[in-house]
């Protein structure tokens, strides 16, 4: 028995399985990134400066792809630069924090200049790819997911690795498994925590 509740949309509880597949289908108007998503996982870690190129400008945007815009351009171009590889489970902590405390210009107030640090959703993308998609993402949507799950979870460091138990446990309840089954479970995922797509309106049966 998991410790996990499954709903959908909210309020109707229903099989994990049934979730998954569910949620994992109202990425569909997003899944022209699977096929990216994929290629990239295929590479198992060995990626290219434009994989890493890829990977920013599907975070970033286009618009703000280039030097001198509020966006984390500078530090893809570090790891455009490093080709940073897998680190050993035992540094998985040490990567996170090496990335996320990196600084980019953010813009200006009153003259002066404004920095953002890289964050953590950002480096635990950048684990996820060179690590050939061992590791999984997390953001605010996966974060406000595992709560709307009973299982909240802290956006730091720490309360990531826990969460890399947490996402197998999860998959193991929803019975997938291999990269195609984990793709299918971040879609998911990504979709629960969107207040867009949650109908909060509805919480009770018609």
């Amino acid at each position: 028995m998991s410790g996990f509740t499954f709903r959908y949309p909210v309020w109707r509880e229903i099989e994990p399985n049934d979730w998954v597949t569910k949620w994992s289908a109202l990425y569909g108007e997003d899944e022209s990134d699977n096929p990216k998503h994929d290629a990239l996982i295929e590479k198992a870690g060995m990626l290219s400066s434009k994989d890493f190129e890829c990977v920013g400008r599907c975070l970033e945007g286009h618009g703000g792809w280039k030097a001198g815009t509020p966006r984390a351009f500078e530090i893809w171009t570090q790891a455009m630069e490093q080709l940073p590889r897998c680190p050993a489970e035992d540094h998985i902590a040490e990567f996170l924090a090496c990335w996320s405390e990196k600084k980019f210009w953010a813009g200006t107030r009153k003259g002066r200049r404004l920095e953002q640090s890289f964050g953590l959703s950002r480096p635990t993308t950048l684990l996820h790819f060179v690590s050939g998609g061992l590791y999984p993402i997390v953001d605010r949507r996966v974060e406000a997911a595992m709560g709307r799950l009973g299982s909240p979870i802290e956006m730091t460091i720490d309360g990531y690795l826990s969460f890399c138990a947490l996402f197998l446990e999860l998959a193991s309840a929803c019975g997938v498994s291999e990269k195609k089954g984990l793709r299918k479970l971040d879609n998911a995922l990504f979709c629960y925590g969107l207040d867009s797509i949650r109908l909060s309106s509805i919480d009770s049966p018609e």
